[in-house]
């Protein structure tokens, strides 16, 4: 290396009659390497921690879409009842009631197509009810069930806000994957 050092020190000095010349291109050179270097893995660093950033958020989000919806229960002496929209139902706003502390208890109201899932008509309980229930659970009004006409009112504004009006879906029957729906009586049963 020395000899080369020697050698390009009197090219330069043969080329531009300067003796320190050949040495500040090499020190300039190797300036350069090292800063090209160094931005080098500066990038690669900065790919990988976007890579891991991105990763974890992509896991966080999968993590959260698993875990269920804070339903805000009103609560009727020993029921309690939201208005709820389900996962890969109807796109329409469902009145929910459960006994507290039974996981055997529950109902859905449909009071948008006038239907009615209760609990006896379903193998699912209420955790998995409520374990389908997308990102939207509203408090509703503290009214009786058999209301028909201000439930179908409120079910239907809400789902006009969390769906859009255009959106709302009341030709869709409602699936039997949760069970076997029947018509609701003029009681809101």
């Amino acid at each position: 290396m020395n000899n080369l050092g020697g050698h390009l020190r009197a090219i330069s000095v043969a080329v531009t009659g300067c003796p320190k010349s050949a040495a500040h291109s090499q020190r300039k050179s190797l300036i350069f390497q090292r800063s090209l270097f160094i931005i080098i893995i500066s990038i690669v660093i900065i790919m990988i921690f976007t890579c891991h950033v991105v990763g974890s958020r992509g896991h966080a989000e999968k993590e959260t879409a698993n875990m269920p919806t804070n339903i805000p229960f009103e609560s009727h002496g020993a029921c309690s009842v939201a208005l709820i929209a389900l996962k890969e139902h109807p796109k329409r706003v469902y009145h929910y009631s459960k006994t507290s502390g039974q996981e055997e208890s529950w109902a859905l109201r449909d009071y948008l197509t006038g239907e009615i899932l209760r609990s006896g008509d379903s193998t699912m309980t209420a955790s998995e009810i409520e374990g389908l229930v997308d990102d939207y659970a509203e408090e509703p009004a503290y009214r009786s069930v058999k209301l028909i006409p201000r439930w179908k009112v409120d079910c239907q504004a809400a789902s006009e806000r969390h769906f859009g009006a255009a959106h709302v879906d009341l030709v869709t029957r409602n699936p039997p994957t949760l069970g076997n729906w029947h018509r609701m009586n003029s009681q809101g049963s």
